[in-house]
């Protein structure tokens, strides 16, 4: 995909926010805290002026034949961006003000009314009186939320404290919540409600914006005016990416620090996902790939059962042995679903190498192993899988595949469909998993995995009751609910390993077991500011690869060049 395209939307959300503009300013916000960049984002909405943080390439793109333009020289470093369409001296007005307060944040420069200015020029339009009577109105129309909070504090210091004043209707909080798939996602409904239950006064609204494009549609209303989310799921390192770089989700490290909150607990997660020392987000699902087998499949071949500690070229041979390519009666010894993921990341089980390389050459013994696995009819074709759109949950529950690289997020599917009899328990009933196959030399237990996180937005107006709910269900109380209904919490400890192996239908083979204890966690896709025109570029030529269009090795040299270039700008 050209660099161009994947650029495109960016730029014309931009040019479009400045098209109608009177005023734009720039600041470096570097330094100011959670509780500094809340107050400074409610101030700047009440005077009618939108601030967003943008990547400085893309502003230069929009800016380009505009009067904006004018501004490239102060795009260095970490801009946010003020536009006002209504009121010419607003946006330097309110930062002006607010920099009074606040010394870290620093004014670069600004265009106003078609006018260049640097700090000092924008310093002395601040200067200038505006519409001061309708936003001191409109200020004071916004303080009427903190005078009942007041009021139900008082109440609550006169009765002696909240167990006394448990009544009080203006201590209550409303948090919404951005989620998606609620109806087939159990754990939605039991965060919720084990919240709710302990933390009166709180309700949780859930917001299902579905699992199609959640992210893209998730950033879309965040950048609406009239976004109120204040937590928000992050499904995906690409979309967390997006939502850091505009400026939709707060830093939490003051919160972290005032709380004590362990990152260690999150075991390095949290470090992959570090932007520029700072964390936005905090996880509170961990999903890994296993290997999941049809234990039937092996009896019935007289096959021993795959191990934990299984290198790739053994797990090869026994994909080969369990294979039956006879008529009416076929077994895939593998089967690999089409996300570039289920042969791509086996490259990087080693530590030394990551999706963000920009030289994939490590990837091409994976794709000559499963490529001649195809050729040899050990698993299905990544075309017909295409063509077919078979779902690599009815590839196995269908009772043919003998093993399947998938992630952990499957158990607990098997778990629920087998009970409710969706899952033929003839086909598919006798089933277990193993940790990942490893390269030569690689302990036993590296695996990739996947985080699903939650972040407070800086649109919301309860921030320090948004970060509250965030910390608990990523904590030790979240980590029980996820537990008990099969799934995976970022915050794995011996109890939640039990509390999973434990639940009736998941295998009760110790190998099982001890699947879930993993020794080294890869993220498959890790933090950087264009990690999602990265991921799109690997996905585009693995599609290629797999299905012939190109050969390995030229498929391999082009994501080589792609991502060069994408790292070049």
């Amino acid at each position: 995909m050209a660099k161009v395209e994947l650029k495109a939307p960016v730029v014309a959300e931009i040019a479009e926010a400045v098209k109608d503009a009177q005023s734009v300013v720039l600041v470096d916000y570097r330094g100011l805290t959670v509780d500094q960049d809340t107050a400074l984002r409610k101030q700047l909405r009440a005077a009618g002026v939108t601030y967003k943080v943008y990547k400085n390439t893309m502003m230069n793109f929009a800016f380009k034949g505009t009067d904006f333009e004018a501004l490239a020289p102060y795009l260095e470093g970490p801009s946010a961006i003020a536009i006002s369409t209504t009121d010419a001296t607003a946006p330097a007005r309110e930062l002006a003000n607010f920099a009074k307060t606040a010394e870290k944040l620093e004014i670069k420069g600004g265009v106003v009314e078609g006018n260049a200015y640097d700090a000092a020029g924008i310093m002395e339009i601040a200067k200038i009186p505006g519409r001061e009577a309708l936003i001191s109105r409109l200020l004071g129309s916004m303080q009427s939320p903190i005078t009942n909070m007041a009021r139900v504090l008082n109440q609550i210091a006169e009765k002696g404290g909240a167990a006394n004043c448990e009544a009080a209707p203006a201590e209550e909080v409303t948090l919404k919540w951005a989620i998606w798939d609620q109806e087939t996602t159990q754990y939605w409904g039991d965060i919720k409600d084990a919240y709710e239950a302990s933390h009166p006064g709180v309700t949780i609204e859930m917001v299902d914006l579905g699992s199609t494009d959640y992210m893209t549609v998730l950033a879309t209303e965040l950048s609406g005016s009239g976004s109120d989310f204040d937590v928000v799921t992050v499904k995906d390192v690409p979309g967390y990416a997006t939502l850091v770089q505009k400026g939709s989700i707060l830093s939490l490290d003051d919160y972290i620090s005032k709380d004590g909150v362990d990152l260690s607990k999150y075991a390095g997660v949290t470090d992959q996902v570090t932007v520029d020392g700072s964390l936005y987000e905090l996880p509170f699902r961990n999903d890994f790939w296993v290997l999941f087998y049809n234990k039937d499949l092996f009896d019935a071949k007289g096959v021993a059962y795959p191990t934990n500690d299984m290198t790739f070229d053994e797990y090869d041979a026994l994909a080969r042995e369990m294979t039956d390519t006879t008529f009416g009666s076929q077994v895939y010894g593998a089967h690999y679903h089409t996300w570039r993921s289920a042969v791509q990341l086996f490259g990087v089980l080693d530590g030394k190498h990551t999706i963000l390389d920009g030289n994939y050459d490590f990837f091409k013994p994976y794709y000559e192993m499963v490529l001649n696995q195809e050729a040899d009819g050990v698993c299905r074709k990544y075309t017909d899988l295409k063509t077919e759109g078979l779902h690599y949950s009815a590839a196995f529950s269908g009772g043919d595949v003998a093993m399947m690289n998938m992630g952990s997020w499957f158990i607990a599917t098997m778990m629920s469909n087998l009970k409710s009899g969706e899952y033929d328990s003839s086909l598919c009933g006798n089933w277990g998993i193993v940790k990942y196959p490893h390269a030569e030399g690689v302990e036993p237990g590296s695996t990739l995995g996947t985080i699903t996180g939650l972040a407070v937005t800086t649109a919301s107006d309860t921030p320090d009751a948004s970060w509250d709910f965030v910390k608990w269900v990523s904590g030790e109380e979240g980590a029980a609910v996820m537990a008990s209904s099969g799934n995976f919490p970022a915050m794995m400890t011996d109890e939640v390993v039990d509390m999973i192996s434990g639940l009736e239908g998941f295998p009760t083979d110790e190998a099982s077991k001890e699947a879930l204890t993993v020794s080294n966690l890869y993220l498959e896709v890790p933090y950087a500011p264009n990690v999602s025109e990265i991921n799109s570029a690997l996905d585009s030529y693995h599609g290629s690869i797999m299905t012939g269009e190109m050969s390995i090795d030229d498929g391999i040299a082009a994501m080589n060049k792609a991502v060069a270039d994408l790292q070049a700008q």
